[in-house]
């Protein structure tokens, strides 16, 4: 009996063996895995830290894009508005111009009556209240002095304190 326990044994010791270097094998195999997955869950971890790096970053950036937008946005409004306001002055002053335009258009047609009467006046003055029929009354032509005949002259002089007049309206600047 005992040949036949010791072969039994030694039967049972080499499946003992055989299971053995199997769970050996296994174990070095779970251990390869858990190793990848090791690395795996590393890199996972790096990845994912890099892309919070990059998000804060990204978030920092949209930020500062955000607070340029407004300062821009808020430099458009000034603009805006300058451009606005200059085009009501605009307005105003084409306006006041053609006031201006018209009142000139007046004065000179009422400085041309004066000056026609001036000259009647001064003919029928020289004449000795007859007309003549010489060749200055005909055309009409009398020697004045260069001041009151020159066309440069017949500008509106503003130094003198009586000719001088205030504006319509004020340009305003709404800035």
């Amino acid at each position: 009996m005992n040949a036949v326990v010791l072969k039994r044994f030694v039967q049972e010791n080499q499946k003992l063996a055989a299971e053995c270097a199997n769970l050996l094998t296994q174990c070095n195999k779970w251990e390869r895995e858990c190793l990848l997955y090791d690395r795996d869950r590393e890199a996972l971890m790096d990845f994912g830290n890099e892309a919070d790096e990059r998000a804060k970053k990204a978030e920092i950036r949209v930020h500062d894009l955000v607070e340029d937008l407004g300062s821009l946005n808020e430099e458009l409004r000034f603009y805006k508005n300058r451009y606005d306001n200059q085009g009501l002055n605009l307005s105003k002053a084409e306006e006041e111009a053609k006031v201006l335009f018209e009142e000139n258009n007046m004065l000179d047609e009422a400085n041309r009556k004066l000056l026609r009467q001036s000259r009647e006046g001064k003919n029928i003055h020289d004449s000795g209240g007859k007309h003549t029929s010489s060749a200055s009354a005909k055309t009409n032509k009398r020697k004045s002095s260069p001041k009151i005949c020159s066309p440069i002259e017949k500008k509106i002089n503003f130094t003198n304190p009586d000719s001088a007049r205030k504006p319509l309206s004020p340009l305003q600047d709404r800035t």
